[in-house]
């Protein structure tokens, strides 16, 4: 028997749930090996109805956002609109690499994203406010309605250099 943080990736891959449209997997302990398997899962063609993932308090670091990016890269997830990443590990590291995700088109469809209290300082918050901040998210990200990065820890020189926040842009 496969422990639970493995085996949702599995059952969906055997298709037990295809009309899923919301997933809420927040406050399970999931961890790498968790969300790997799940977006794995996505890799491979599952969860295509999927609108809303809730992964907060997960325990998610910067090689399971690797693992989200690579997902996302295949076409996963192509009708999601809200992510929540909140309370997460993934720092500075896992920051860069949405920000890279962001430049590259491939949360375009995205209206809300919340990456709150996900220990990022000055190099991932820098990341993702310019990514966010882009001229181009308009186009990148059309729907775009809130980005979120609320209780993460950029330091007071940076956030004097961003200027005037969009609104669209939450910290």
């Amino acid at each position: 028997m496969l422990p639970p943080d493995l085996a949702l990736g599995r059952e969906m891959v055997s298709g037990v749930c295809p009309r899923l449209t919301k997933l809420d997997l927040s406050y399970n302990g999931l961890k790498f090996k968790g969300t790997k398997s799940i977006f794995d899962a996505f890799s491979r063609g599952c969860g295509t109805g999927i609108t809303a993932l809730d992964l907060r308090c997960n325990s998610i670091d910067a090689r399971g956002i690797q693992g989200f990016r690579s997902a996302m890269e295949t076409g996963a997830l192509p009708k999601m609109v809200h992510i929540d990443l909140r309370m997460n590990t993934f720092g500075d590291d896992g920051g860069k690499l949405i920000a890279h995700m962001v430049l590259s088109g491939v949360l375009g469809n995205l209206e809300t994203i919340r990456l709150d209290s996900c220990q990022m300082r000055d190099a991932g918050m820098s990341a993702v406010f310019k990514a966010f901040n882009a001229k181009s998210i308009g186009f990148l990200m059309p729907k775009l309605k809130l980005a979120s990065f609320k209780n993460n820890h950029p330091s007071t020189a940076l956030v004097k250099q961003w200027g005037i926040i969009p609104p669209h842009i939450m910290f």
